[in-house]
């Protein structure tokens, strides 16, 4: 089984300095890292990669250094182990910032907009971990 580490929002050096030493400690099993987006410095994908390949999103507030990287895109569609995930920072319409204003309604948007898509949607911007799971699909 593939173990996937997920971050995001990690606003260095604006928030933080560096990359909190608990990072390291959680991820050091990891065989992929996420990060939804929000980077602001490639130190920070490089310093992940150190631990595991990285796979990341490109946030609204990443500059051309973030976006130019060839780790980031818009959104990445990827299969794991079976699993279709799909990662992005925010998604027009779905997610945190949502036209739907409860979760419940974005759950039934994104099983819509996502259907035999993927089986994982991972979003960033809220600044909120949230987990739900509609069916067989996790948001």
């Amino acid at each position: 089984m593939t173990r996937i580490g997920l971050l995001s929002d990690t606003h260095i050096p604006v928030d933080a300095k560096v990359l909190p030493g608990q990072i390291k400690e959680v991820f050091r099993d990891v065989d992929l890292i996420l990060h939804a987006g929000d980077i602001y410095e490639t130190s920070v994908l490089d310093e992940l990669e150190r631990i595991a390949p990285v796979l990341a999103a490109e946030g609204d507030d990443d500059g051309y250094d973030i976006t130019s990287d060839r780790r980031v895109k818009k959104k990445h569609t990827l299969t794991v182990d079976g699993v279709n995930i799909s990662i992005s920072h925010s998604e027009p319409g779905l997610g945190p910032w949502s036209v739907f204003p409860d979760l419940k309604e974005n759950l039934e948007a994104a099983s819509f907009k996502y259907n035999n898509v993927a089986d994982i949607l991972v979003f960033g911007h809220s600044h909120r971990p949230k987990v739900q799971n509609r069916g067989n699909f996790l948001f």
